[in-house]
């Protein structure tokens, strides 16, 4: 939030919003704010936990509760590298290959429970 002219419960919204995976077009309408800055408010939120994932170490112990979900591998924005060894994908597209393949990427996530 630091240089935000943005107020801080419209911050809990949107991290709220981003928390339940609402799109960028749904916080825009709820909030009543400018697609960009929805945008670059996002990119704000997700640089700051991907900066604390990396430094902070957080315990799990006691009662914990592990999870993953596959996902396409995405290189939205960027050249597809030449290892990639395919074609690029329409927005909403599906993998050609049925099941868990080599174009998911697995997400790992742990919460401590109370």
């Amino acid at each position: 939030m630091s240089q935000s002219y943005i107020s801080e419960a419209v911050w809990r919204e949107l991290i709220s919003y981003t928390i339940q995976w609402n799109a960028i077009d749904y916080s825009t309408k709820k909030l009543d704010i400018n697609h960009r800055t929805i945008f670059d408010m996002r990119h704000k939120l997700i640089l700051a936990l991907q900066e604390l994932s990396e430094t902070e170490h957080i315990p799990l112990d006691g009662v914990s509760e592990l999870g993953e979900i596959f996902v396409l591998e995405c290189y939205k924005g960027k050249t597809l590298p030449g290892t990639v060894g395919r074609e690029a994908r329409k927005h909403g597209a599906k993998a050609p290959k049925r099941g868990i393949s080599d174009e998911y990427v697995c997400v790992c996530t742990g919460i401590k429970c109370k």
